[in-house]
């Protein structure tokens, strides 16, 4: 599909003596400089890019060559910077650029036919007049010698094996008489072939290997041709066959066989020499005009698909000397006339496919074929070539083309000079025929080459409906382009070039664009920057300055309208896509563009997407996974990067395609994308991102009805109808009805609905300004869009949408089964109704003979289609048994009969169960029911129904299943049996460990000896002597009850409690007093004792007992502060460790290497525990990058996640993952220094001994204590020891992790609370004078 396209030209002159010839030349790609032998053995060095001669030498005065002779070969040698010369004579000649001189390094006495140097310049092969072949190195040393035609073996008939060796074959045949020999080496140096031809025109091919021995024969061909190229991949040997009636360029394979054949399509030439370029993909040709003595034509062909296309022809007015691609780059082509005429063609490959953003375009694809147009409308067809839809034939190979901006018409030039306008045609869409009509030609004309050069133009851009712009190449390099304005008017089939301006490029132009949906024409120039052409009446003219500079030349290049504004994109010959001056992709193969998005192919075989509608990607997308960190490199948290988690979001931005595929085009406003393969085949792909895309449009048109079909042919999840705009969707729900009025189609849209927003995950809008965010899971979204769509059907056709109204039913979840049953129920109620009526009307109802039976059987089974077909349906769609199970659950025996028809249930069993059934109290069936389908809620209230011989069921129903609470709410009006219900229930919870819920009911239902149990076996002291006097018990007995509730009161540190108890109940103010004490509720005592004149118990037993505290305090402050403090600095140590062995990359335990991407890295710390709890990334670990600081313990405790949460995680782990768990959390207790879980024991540690609320206020109260007693150096000595430790811990929370130093929620407020506590206590201790009775102070 792809055509060669004349991207610039440029032109020379190499001066030569009066009546001198060009003769051959050689080409150096490096400094651009063509080394040419003209006539009197002159050897000329020409610059192509500055246009002049940079030296010359003549041979003959230098004597190093006969004057006599003539020059058959020369060569240019990079690895000696020279020019290697052999003339016929057989002087074998070397020029030293260095030192500009000639030198004669060899003689061949019978002269030389040819000479070939090995790709790698290593080995010289020489044809010598002796019908040798002479191999030499660079050093000109002589390696072997071989007759140059060895005979064929006498067992061979046309190939022979490399083997045999000339000294081994038969007689040599006579080749006395060669006239001319060819080489030609194989690209990688291994092989070579020569031909000779004789005097009689005979010719014979053999293949050489690199050593010097024979490797194939050629196969027998007659009139074969001299023209000898071997294809750089190795693959074909290319030559020609002159017969009578036909000239082919023929092919050999390695063996020597012949390997096809392409005929030329020239009458009357004559090849003289086959090209291969560097990438061997094209053929040139140079042909002799037999019909003009003094033209000369080179031809380009391409083969794909096993077909030969001409692709371009060039027609020259000279003969040419010779004709060389550049070796450095495949798409230059060098040819020099014999008059000094030197010219550089440089080409690209182009899709030639219209483009112009409308439904209208027809994506027509021209592949050029010489002067066969092939066309194929891409949006209709996509057939494969060589075949094409349609063909259309021009009196000449086409030179370029041109597309219409405003039809699917286009501009044919020609290379004889014609200009034709091409377009319309019958009929463009596809028709009946297996072909599409072909564009007619509308108007056509034979330009004069003194009016317009045609031939010399390039790059011609069709702009206005009677205007074209075109590029006209400098007479020399000294000179510029010239960007040519053209004007035509057509008269009928004519047409007329009525105006011609000119305006001189500032450099030589490389691309010509117009932009059809902006009206905008560029221009951009080999120096990569692009410029604005502007296009007056009759005129034209370029800016300036330039609009974009890009960073090199891009020969492919085309104009968007992205983000609101015009962008450039452009394509290097290096594979880097920019876009503006900013590289997208440096791996760039091909690209296109849609309306909606930029399409690329890459040479890793993806194709990406990238939306018009939002900005270009900045950085771009290459360069920001060259950026990303390498698994190996830590990142500034000190890890290695975390594996990314898997996700369910799917990437449409890119898609896989084949190898080496290409874009050909991508059809303006459809989803499609026609790609070529390397073989030449098309592939037509309906990639994600287009087709969503498209889908979104026609969703929002609420063309419901072409989208469903376009989502089932593509296979897009039916979810996207509702997902893109849920309340539009439903707003509009009649319509879709409307639209989608196919049954099935409407099944399946129900049958694909899940409560998850698929715009988040499978669908994500590329072209959509941010990315989705919120969860993927959307509760509800099922059973809102069934209940809505079922309303709908229900109110257009209830009957003619049964089987969807059923899907809505058994797709909700949970699933409406017993409403989709009572459907089908009602559909055979109805048929009873009309089959009822219907009788009546023929007055038949009282009549029952057998004929009427018959009759009405018949009715019945017809009545039963619809409802059968209904059940059929929806025993497709759920389990049969759960069907059975809801129809039973319904009590309807007809319906469950049809059910159980449909299942694979033997009638014996289910019938018997039927017929007992049937035989039941309804109340006592309804519960039989429920009872085998364990619906214990309904059998309970159906059992209950069925009266009152049946409550000991009921009450072991409600003991086996807990269900206590719907007992109380059935049996709450019956006085008899509420009371059981209840003691039932009280059991429950009294075993359950709820015993005071448990005292409450017992005392409910008068078991007072249960509840007195239950209130006392929890300590509930008030309702428990509450529950003793319901009782009967004495005062002795209460105040014994009274004793013993104190004494475990006490034991369970309710000193509050126990005091209260004893005070008001047992009348016992010192025991209280004493509780207090035991409590430290120091404040409390006081009080106590002052309320009862006890001064002699405050200074014997309250005083005393707070001194004790106190040095109690002091010890115990004392020791944290030094512990903590130890276990600081040890932490500290662990860290700097682990820090320098990290930043070496070295497990400090094993001291080995760590592994890329190890997870368990050694700065993980809490790795182990993190996974274990399923703590997010926030609670990362104890790491000494952490950037974790804080200086309150609201901080601490703000990740709400303790330590013990995290040990003590529930989860179902395997046999070893629990053994490993067990060991660590072994290794992290025992907390061994050096041991790798240290860390996370002192950590763990430290945070046990941070004070909780309880400790602060009660070294508040101790405080107060001990100023109340006139201790107030003692107060400021335990206020100083509580002060340090507090603000020691708070200096190192810094080195603990999140996830380590969690503690619980109520620890948010230590530090503000104990500030105040320290702003009151220091009031206090102000104004000691003033203190007469205690002050309480609530922390």
């Amino acid at each position: 599909m792809r055509n060669v396209t004349l991207v610039h030209e440029t032109r020379g002159q190499v001066p030569l003596p009066a009546g001198g010839e060009l003769e051959l030349f050689s080409f150096d790609p490096e400094a651009g400089t063509l080394y040419c032998v003209a006539a009197k053995h002159l050897l000329v060095a020409y610059s192509i890019k500055a246009g002049s001669v940079l030296f010359s030498f003549d041979l003959d005065k230098a004597g190093v060559i006969a004057q006599d002779t003539t020059i058959v070969t020369l060569q240019y040698i990079p690895d000696l910077s020279a020019i290697c010369l052999a003339t016929r004579a057989g002087d074998l000649v070397i020029y030293d650029l260095a030192r500009k001189d000639a030198e004669c390094v060899g003689m061949v006495d019978a002269g030389i036919f040819s000479m070939a140097w090995s790709p790698d310049n290593e080995i010289l092969v020489l044809a010598t007049g002796n019908k040798t072949l002479l191999y030499m190195t660079k050093e000109w040393e002589v390696i072997t010698e071989h007759p140059i035609n060895p005979p064929k073996p006498p067992s061979s008939t046309s190939t022979s094996s490399s083997s045999s060796t000339p000294a081994q074959a038969s007689t040599p045949t006579n080749d006395e008489d060669i006239k001319e020999v060819r080489l030609s080496w194989r690209g990688d140096g291994n092989f070579f072939a020569c031909t000779t031809i004789n005097a009689h025109a005979q010719a014979v091919l053999r293949v050489w290997e690199r050593s010097g021995s024979v490797h194939a024969y050629g196969e027998d061909t007659p009139m074969l041709g001299t023209p000898l190229s071997w294809r750089p991949s190795g693959s074909l040997i290319a030559t020609c066959q002159n017969t009578p009636n036909k000239q082919e360029v023929i092919f050999y394979e390695r063996n020597g066989l012949r390997h096809g054949s392409f005929p030329l399509r020239a009458p009357a030439t004559t090849v003289r020499d086959i090209l291969w370029n560097a990438d061997s993909d094209l053929l040139a040709l140079v042909l002799d005009d037999d019909a003009n003595a003094t033209g000369c034509i080179v031809q380009i062909w391409y083969m794909s698909n096993y077909h030969w296309y001409l692709k371009r022809e060039i027609r020259l007015q000279d003969r040419t000397c010779c004709a060389q691609w550049d070796p450095a780059d495949a798409f230059g082509l060098i040819v020099a006339t014999r008059r000094g005429s030197v010219s550089r063609y440089d080409f690209a490959w182009d899709y030639d496919v219209t483009h112009r953003f409308s439904e209208d375009d027809k994506a027509l694809a021209v592949v050029v074929d010489g002067a066969t147009l092939n066309l194929t409308p891409l949006r209709y067809s996509a057939v494969p070539p060589p075949m094409c839809a349609s063909k259309v034939a021009l009196p000449a190979p086409l030179h370029m083309l041109a597309f219409a901006p405003h039809h699917n018409g286009f501009l044919a030039f020609t290379c004889d000079g014609h200009l034709l306008v091409l377009g319309g045609g019958k009929d463009w869409t596809p028709g009946s025929g297996a072909h599409l009509d072909a564009p007619e030609c509308i108007a056509s004309a034979l330009v004069p080459r003194d009016q317009l050069d045609v031939v010399s133009l390039r790059l011609a851009v069709w702009v206005t409906p009677d205007t074209f712009v075109a590029v006209s190449p400098a007479s020399s390099p000294s000179e510029r382009d010239a960007v040519v304005y053209i004007r035509v008017y057509i008269a009928g089939t004519g047409l007329k070039i009525t105006q011609i301006a000119r305006t001189t490029a500032p450099a030589p132009v490389l691309r010509l664009l117009h932009n059809s949906q902006t009206n905008s024409t560029f221009a951009e120039f080999v120096d990569g920057s692009v410029h604005t052409l502007t296009l007056a009446s009759g005129s034209c003219s370029l800016s300036s300055s330039p609009l974009l500079r890009l960073p090199g030349p891009c020969p492919w290049i085309a104009s968007a309208l992205w983000a609101g504004q015009e962008r450039i994109v452009a394509l290097s010959t290096r594979n880097k896509l920019y876009v503006q001056d900013t590289l997208l992709a440096a791996d760039c193969n091909s690209f296109s563009l849609h309306d909606r998005f930029l399409v690329y192919t890459t040479l890793s075989h993806n194709m990406k997407f990238v939306p018009l509608s939002k900005p270009p990607p900045s950085p771009s997308l290459d360069a920001s996974s060259l950026a990303s960190p390498s698994p190996s490199t830590p990142t500034p948290s000190g890890k290695a990067p975390a594996k990314p988690k898997a996700t369910r979001v799917i990437d449409d931005s890119a898609r896989e395609v084949e190898r080496g595929a290409r874009i050909v085009s991508v059809v303006p406003c459809d989803i499609k994308v026609i790609l070529q393969m390397p073989r030449g085949n098309l592939e037509v792909v309906y990639p994600r991102a287009l087709t969503l895309s498209r889908l979104r449009t026609m969703l929002r048109r609420h063309e419901y009805g072409e989208c469903f079909i376009l989502m089932r042919k593509h296979r897009i999840d039916m979810n996207l109808l509702y997902d893109l705009d849920p309340s539009d969707f439903l707003a509009h729900i009649a319509t879709f009805v409307s639209q989608v009025t196919n049954i099935d189609h409407l099944n399946l849209f129900i049958s694909s609905l899940r409560d998850e927003d698929t715009t988040k995950t499978l669908f994500v809008d590329l072209e959509a300004a941010s990315a989705p965010s919120g969860d993927d899971k959307v509760a509800g979204k099922v059973n809102l869009v069934c209940d809505k769509l079922r309303e709908e059907l229900n109110r257009v056709s209830s009957q003619r949408y049964i089987l969807p109204i059923l899907t809505t039913y058994v797709r909700k979840s949970p699933p409406e089964l017993a409403d989709a049953l009572l459907l089908i129920q009602r559909l055979m109620t109805k048929h009873d109704i009309e089959v009822a009526r219907t009788l009546a009307q023929e007055g038949e109802v009282n009549v029952r003979d057998e004929a009427d039976e018959e009759e009405n059987d018949e009715t019945d089974e017809a009545r039963n289609v619809t409802a059968r077909a209904a059940l059929d349906y929806i025993v497709f769609l759920i389990d049969v048994d759960k069907l059975y199970d809801v129809a039973l659950g319904m009590y309807d025996f007809d319906l469950v009969m049809m059910v159980a028809q449909k299942s694979q249930k033997d009638p014996k069993e289910y019938m018997s169960f039927l017929t007992s059934l049937q035989q039941m109290e309804p109340a006592l069936m309804r519960y039989t029911i429920d009872a085998s389908l364990e619906r214990w809620p309904q059998a309970l209230a159906n059992i209950a129904q069925a009266g009152p011989d049946h409550f000991e069921t009921a009450l072991d129903l409600i003991s086996k299943h807990s269900l206590h609470v719907l007992g109380l709410e059935i049996y709450k009006d019956d006085k008899e049996r509420i009371g059981a219900v209840r003691n039932l229930f009280g059991d429950d919870l009294y075993f359950r460990g709820r015993k005071e819920e448990a005292g409450y009911i017992f005392f409910s239902c008068g078991q007072y000896e249960k509840a007195f149990s239950s209130f006392k076996d929890i300590s509930h002291w008030r309702m428990a002597l509450a529950v003793a006097s319901k009782l009967g018990y004495s005062e002795a007995a209460r105040k014994e009850l009274s004793h013993e509730l104190a004494d475990t009161l006490r034991n369970l540190l309710r000193f509050d409690e126990a005091a209260l108890l004893l005070e008001e109940h047992c009348g016992e103010h010192e025991a209280a007093v004493t509780a207090l004490v035991d409590g430290h509720l120091w404040d409390d005592a006081i009080r106590l004792c002052l309320l009862h004149n006890f001064q002699e118990t405050i200074e014997k037993e309250i005083h005393p007992a707070v001194l004790e505290a106190y040095r109690s305090a002091t010890a115990d402050l004392n020791e944290k502060r030094d512990k903590f403090a130890r276990h600081a600095t040890r932490l500290g140590i662990v860290r700097a460790n682990k820090l320098q062995f990290a930043q070496l990359g070295i497990d400090p335990y094993t001291r080995r290497t760590r592994p890329d991407g190890d997870d368990d890295s050694v700065m993980s710390g809490m790795s182990a525990a993190s996974s274990a709890s399923g703590a997010s990334s926030d609670f990362s670990s104890y790491s000494a990058y952490s950037a974790y600081s804080t200086s309150s313990y609201a901080n601490s405790a703000a990740t709400g996640v303790s330590f013990t949460t995290l040990n003590t995680t529930k989860g179902k782990l395997k046999k070893g993952e629990k053994k490993e768990k067990r060991e660590k959390v072994k290794h992290r207790v025992s907390g061994k220094e050096g041991s790798r879980y240290e860390e996370e024991y002192l950590v763990d540690v430290m945070r046990t001994m941070f004070p909780s609320a309880n400790t602060q206020k009660a070294m508040g109260g101790l405080e107060r204590a001990l100023v109340y007693f006139n201790h107030v150096s003692e107060a400021h000595q335990i206020d100083a020891l509580f002060s340090a430790y507090l603000h020691l811990i708070d200096s190192n929370l810094g080195l603990l992790s999140r996830s380590a130093t969690a503690v619980a929620q109520e620890s948010a407020t230590r530090g503000s609370a104990y500030k105040q506590s320290n702003r009151d206590k220091e009031a206090l201790v102000a104004n000691t004078d003033t203190v007469v009775e205690p002050v309480i102070i609530h922390d």
